[in-house]
């Protein structure tokens, strides 16, 4: 049916037409042709002819369906190999959102840890004042009474070895 509706355009339009159909060989064995069909003709004699080119295109079609398959795996291998990149590549925009994290965190303990540090640092100053403070408070009391002490203590003495000796310790704890 397509050949005869192919056969009528050509007659029809005397232009040259081109179709591909399935035949069947004179032993049953199909195959793909390509039907170039032009229209011939003697103006003088008015007589014309159809000239029918048969090409066996089994090979082209054979091919261009190992193309098409080829074409399918290569688009599916694509949207794999794509897959696999989207979602690697969302591994590693979490990984890198993580890290940040962690980054902004680790920020977060460096400026406490310096806080600490200060009070640290500020805590010991006062504790060192306080010891010292303490320490001439009492020590300067302590040499204050050693002195009134060895003071009357030089005033009851008569020997004037033991005064010198008085005196001698008296400069110690003045200097102290």
């Amino acid at each position: 049916m397509q050949f005869y509706l192919h056969q009528r355009q050509v007659v029809g339009t005397r232009e040259p037409r081109t179709c591909e159909l399935r035949l069947r060989k004179g032993d049953g064995t199909s195959f793909d042709a390509r039907l170039e069909c032009r229209m011939r003709g003697d103006e003088e004699s008015g007589v014309c002819s159809l000239r029918i080119a048969v090409s066996d295109i089994t090979g082209t079609r054979q091919m261009e369906e190992a193309l098409r398959r080829s074409h399918d795996e290569l688009e599916q291998r694509v949207e794999e190999r794509t897959g696999e990149w989207q979602a690697a590549n969302e591994r590693l925009h979490g990984e890198i959102a993580e890290r940040q994290r962690t980054e902004e965190q680790l920020h977060v303990y460096q400026r406490e840890l310096r806080s600490l540090a200060a009070a640290l640092v500020l805590a010991e100053e006062r504790e060192r004042r306080r010891i010292a403070t303490g320490l001439h408070d009492h020590i300067g009391q302590d040499l204050a009474l050693i002195q009134l002490r060895l003071g009357a203590l030089r005033a009851t003495l008569s020997s004037s070895e033991l005064v010198d000796e008085i005196d001698q310790v008296r400069q110690v704890v003045d200097q102290m």
